[in-house]
């Protein structure tokens, strides 16, 4: 413990009050990037492919990340968001810390999950059927599939093209993102 190192208590309490503002400029710092990337590109998820996974690896390396927040004007708190989010990131084949979709938006991320696993659930693991019954639009695809998602948030999120539709290979980033996942 602190106390068995020679901290006082008027030591802990300021340790306890520092870490209490980094907890919450972290949060600030998070809150701010993911508005800006709304701001940017409608969703995350659109803003993770567009801005972010520039590579289309499902990850994002700190380097990419860094080069996103300092475009978004929030270079100053690309180190503390990176800290923040790369907590529960892990080592990629490169030997570098990589964050997922997942650790900058859970919501959008399990809104992707669910979507993916509805669909090749209720489509036997056929990735051209799955992608068939995608491409008629979020209507369709929930009407076909029950779809426990959001699926306007979800398909404007993975049309890259911005035209309302989802192409093959708008399908196929978003089955990358969960087999990446998946790997964890």
């Amino acid at each position: 413990t602190l106390a068995q190192r020679g901290f006082g208590a008027d030591d802990v309490l300021i340790f306890a009050q520092l870490q209490c503002l980094k907890q919450r400029h972290e949060a600030a710092a998070g809150d701010a990037l993911v508005q800006a990337l709304k701001e940017r590109r409608g969703t995350v998820l659109r803003a993770w492919r567009l801005d972010l996974d520039l590579r289309g690896r499902g990850m994002v390396s700190q380097e990419e990340f860094n080069r996103t927040c300092h475009v978004l004007n929030l270079g100053i708190d690309s180190d503390v968001l990176w800290d923040s989010l790369s907590s529960s990131g892990r080592v990629d084949n490169s030997s570098n810390t990589s964050i997922e979709l997942s650790a900058l938006d859970p919501n959008e991320a399990l809104n992707l999950y669910r979507f993916a696993e509805a669909h090749l659930v209720n489509v036997g693991f056929d990735l051209n059927e799955a992608w068939q019954r995608a491409s008629r639009g979020p209507e369709a695809s929930s009407k076909q599939t029950g779809l426990a998602c959001d699926e306007q948030l979800l398909f404007r999120g993975l049309d890259a093209s911005g035209h309302g539709l989802l192409c093959r290979e708008d399908l196929d980033y978003a089955w990358l993102l969960v087999l990446q996942s998946m790997r964890r």
